[in-house]
């Protein structure tokens, strides 16, 4: 993340930024609250100090960020059904572009909502996270499983 510029703004890139982030931190959990500020990208990073100044540059105003725009853009990109009450969850996968070389790394993510009356929350789980090597691995209950997207 050697360029630092700013190329992501506003809630859909807050989404991209916060996946990316959790790819590249082993960040495991994020829980995102309609009536909650979202959470500060460059905190949950500042253990890597280049992903945490590649977030700097984005120069998000995080309270202005409307939470619940963050969480339906992740819950369409990523096809979870719409909810009026209950829960959610669907398994996803991105690829994250590695800075060096240019390869492509496959991340498995998880999201949860949960609807009840006009409270809407979103945890974004990246599954098998392993924090030491920055990869993860597919959970065992998606092996085989094809077209996840």
């Amino acid at each position: 993340m050697n360029r630092c510029k700013k190329e992501w703004p506003g809630e859909l890139g807050y989404c991209n930024c916060l996946l990316v982030m959790m790819s590249r931190t082993g960040v495991a959990n994020v829980e995102l609250a309609s009536d909650a500020p979202v959470p500060d990208l460059e905190l949950l990073a500042r253990a890597r100090p280049e992903v945490a100044a590649w977030l700097h540059a984005q120069e998000f105003d995080y309270a202005a960020l409307d939470p619940m725009i963050v969480i339906e853009a992740l819950s369409q990109l990523t096809g979870l059904p719409p909810l009026h009450c209950g829960t959610a969850s669907v398994v996803f996968f991105t690829y994250d572009v590695q800075e060096k070389d240019g390869s492509l790394v496959l991340k498995y993510f998880s999201l949860h909502r949960t609807q009840f009356l006009a409270s809407t929350s979103l945890r974004v789980q990246l599954e098998g996270a392993d924090p030491t090597s920055g990869t993860n691995q597919a959970p065992r209950w998606c092996e085989g499983l094809t077209g996840l997207s």
